[in-house]
C-alpha cells in the first residue's frame, strides 16, 4: 500500500524535492544542507521529504528518528533534522531502493560481502563501526552514513577510532568501492576515505 503522508508544505527544496507536513523554512535550509553532501543521484532518488512525529507512522519501530518508504517518500522526526546523518541515512535507502527497482547488480554484490561477515566476523578491534550484516538495507545505509560522518567531519564516527587503519578488514574497502561504482558517493569522497585505510 502506498504511505500516508502529510499534506506538501508550502516551503520547497533547492533540490527540487517534494516538502511535506509543517516544514519551515529552518526545517527547509537544515534539509538542504544535509543534500548539499550528496551525489545528484541520490538526491533524485528521493520522492519527497516530510516531517512527521506521529509514532504510528514509524510502527513497528516507535523509537526511529526516521524512514524511508518503499516508495522513496522520507519521514522524519522533528529533532532528526538536526543531525545531517539522519538525513543521509535515510537518503541511502532511497538510493538503495533505487538501485534495487533498476536491478543494477548492486544488492547482490552488497550481499555477497554481508554472506563473508556472516561466514567470518571481522577482528572486533579491526574496524570499530556499527554495521548490520544481518539487515541488507541497514548495513548499506549505516555504513554509507558511517563515511559521510567521517569525511564531513560533521558528527563523531567510529571510523574516526580506527586505532590502525592497515588492519582494517579488507572487506570494508570492498563496501566502500561498491558505494563508489553504485554512485552512492563522488570520487572526492573516496579519496578523503582513502586516508584512512
Amino acid at each position: 500500500p502506498e504511505p500516508i503522508l502529510p499534506p506538501s508544505s508550502p516551503n520547497t527544496s533547492v533540490y527540487e524535492i517534494k516538502l511535506r507536513g509543517n516544514i519551515t523554512k529552518e526545517d527547509q535550509e537544515k534539509i538542504d544542507k544535509a543534500l548539499h553532501y550528496l551525489p545528484k543521484q541520490v538526491i533524485k532518488s528521493i520522492h519527497s521529504i516530510s516531517k512527521n512525529d506521529e509514532v504510528e507512522h514509524y510502527l513497528p519501530n516507535p523509537g526511529a528518528l526516521g524512514h524511508c518508504h518503499h516508495s522513496r517518500d522520507i519521514c522524519l522526526r522533528p529533532a532528526s533534522l538536526d543531525y545531517m546523518r539522519t538525513i543521509w541515512h535515510e537518503a541511502m535507502h532511497a538510493y538503495t531502493m533505487h538501485t534495487v527497482e533498476y536491478d543494477t547488480g548492486f544488492s547482490e554484490e552488497w550481499k555477497e560481502v554481508m554472506q563473508s561477515f556472516k561466514e567470518k566476523p571481522a577482528p572486533c578491534d579491526s574496524f570499530p563501526i556499527w554495521s548490520r550484516h544481518d539487515e541488507f538495507w541497514e548495513d548499506v545505509a549505516y555504513f554509507a552514513e558511517e563515511i559521510y560522518k567521517v569525511v564531513y567531519k560533521k558528527e563523531d564516527s567510529a571510523m574516526l577510532r580506527v586505532k590502525d587503519p592497515q588492519k582494517a578488514d579488507p572487506r570494508y574497502r570492498k563496501k566502500i568501492d561498491l558505494l563508489f561504482k553504485y554512485g552512492f558517493m563522488e570520487k572526492e569522497i573516496i579519496k578523503m576515505i582513502e586516508k584512512i585505510f
